[in-house]
């Protein structure tokens, strides 16, 4: 399998979390210790200036913290679809990452072209078809969003990127072969309950998670059984063409 990524995507977003990172621990550190001294002479102004920074101080560690998660936290998404991907993707297979934003993970086959939507989220989650959520209480609650662990839409998020990548492969062959969208759950860790099975494909990176989910290769590995309409190996340089095209 051949990997094509969008390298200055990956480093720009690297460099954005960890800058985030430091700057807000040196707002904290700073807005403390000018807080504590204004406070001194004009207690008044003191208030105002804390009713101002706290929101903002807020927000951006949010961002940092939902900047790591997606840019710095292992396991990083890109490497874990392609360990996940390499098993039965197959030799004439290509995955792009972050070559068509906003589709972050497209992979391209002979018998099939797979959008890629990667959840790092470790904890319990109850799949309920389109309804997704994560036990827990409260404290639960306000702990999975300081964490930036939310689920999101992830159905949703999966049907927008597969159509994006769907108009470009129409504009591209005019061929009727239907981009797949799977959701690749990344961290080992990952426990999901399915009541009721999701409308997008729902598979895990590694076979240490759920025992019940398939894998991301499981899955693979069914798709080249099916009988399709399959890409062509003239198609597929066609669509390579097209694709490199975005790294530029």
């Amino acid at each position: 399998m051949r990997v094509v990524t969008q390298e200055q995507t990956i480093q720009r977003n690297r460099q954005i979390a960890q800058i985030s990172f430091f700057l807000s621990l040196a707002a904290l550190v700073g807005s403390f210790l000018f807080g504590n001294q204004l406070a001194g002479s004009n207690e008044v102004a003191a208030f105002y200036f804390n009713c101002a920074i706290l929101p903002t101080l807020f927000l951006l560690i949010l961002f940092a913290v939902r900047m790591a998660n997606n840019w710095i936290r292992e396991p990083l998404p890109w490497i874990a679809l392609q360990k996940a991907a390499v098993e039965s993707a197959g030799h004439d297979a290509t995955l792009y990452h972050f070559v068509m934003m906003p589709a972050r993970h497209v992979l391209v086959t002979s018998y099939g072209i797979f959008l890629l939507v990667p959840m790092f989220q470790d904890r319990p989650i109850i799949i309920n078809g389109d309804k997704w959520k994560i036990p827990g209480g409260f404290f639960g609650r306000i702990l999975v969003f300081m964490r930036q662990e939310g689920l999101g839409n992830p159905i949703f998020v999966a049907k927008t990127e597969a159509e994006y990548v769907q108009r470009l492969i129409n504009k591209k062959l005019g061929t009727d072969i239907t981009v797949q969208p799977v959701i690749v759950f990344i961290n080992p860790q990952a426990k999901l309950l399915i009541e009721q099975e999701s409308p997008i494909p729902v598979t895990v990176a590694s076979a240490e998670g759920t025992s019940d989910v398939p894998t991301l290769a499981e899955y693979l590995r069914e798709q080249k059984k099916q009988k399709r309409a399959t890409l062509s190996p003239e198609e597929i340089e066609a669509l390579d063409n097209e694709f490199i095209y975005y790294t530029s």
